[in-house]
């Protein structure tokens, strides 16, 4: 699952398609937010101390309650790839989460860097929450930059039994991965697996984005 390098063929959109795919994006990055949202707070509750927040005992989390939403358009570039690839709900919300900071860097940034993050900071942990749900910066971007990591976090919390399911899972589902759509960047070999930053194939995000 490393950076992909070779080049991949990718259909061109239609003017037509770009008011669609442009709406399906949003909806999607929408559902992201929802699942985040009610991931962070059944995790770590609501704004607290640091301790307060390890301490916590998560609440567990349907998933299958916040479920994605249904293109408006199949003609668009984003719900052909949702369609060619069937991806299932986790796949999906992998394929969200990776685009989020190439379109909406916001909505990863104000949980991840905001409050939570804010809380473990005053408390001298700064970085301590950022564990759990994973994530990098970079000297060029400062903003929250997803792994690995943060989509199993997503998916299963803090419980170690879903997060072990959830691993498993990916590594037997990598159509994204097999198809070239995502990568992980590499790590150092004592760093955790999953650690590396989720990156879109250039040609694929730009195909995803018009």
């Amino acid at each position: 699952m490393n950076v992909a390098t070779e080049a991949v063929n990718v259909p061109q959109a239609s003017s037509a398609d770009t008011a669609a795919n442009a709406q399906n994006l949003a909806d999607d990055l929408h559902w992201l937010e929802q699942v985040l949202q009610a991931r962070m707070r059944s995790s770590f509750g609501g704004r607290q101390s640091l301790r307060e927040m390890q301490s916590n005992t998560p609440r567990a989390l349907d998933l299958a309650s916040l479920p994605p939403p249904t293109p408006v358009a199949q003609g668009s570039n984003y719900a052909g790839l949702l369609h060619n690839l069937r991806l299932e709900m986790p796949n999906r919300l992998l394929l969200a989460l990776s685009l989020a900071p190439h379109i909406q860097p916001s909505l990863l940034d104000q949980y991840m860097l905001g409050e939570y993050a804010a809380s473990a900071s005053q408390e001298g942990g700064a970085g301590r929450l950022m564990h759990d749900v994973g994530g990098v910066s970079t000297s060029a971007y400062r903003g929250f930059i997803p792994t690995g990591l943060t989509w199993v976090f997503l998916m299963a919390g803090r419980d170690v039994r879903q997060r072990l399911a959830t691993i498993n899972w990916l590594q037997a589902n990598n159509g994204l991965f097999a198809e070239q759509v995502l990568s992980f960047a590499e790590v150092q070999p004592y760093d955790p697996f999953l650690s590396g930053a989720l990156i879109v194939h250039p040609e694929w995000l730009a195909h995803l984005l018009s």
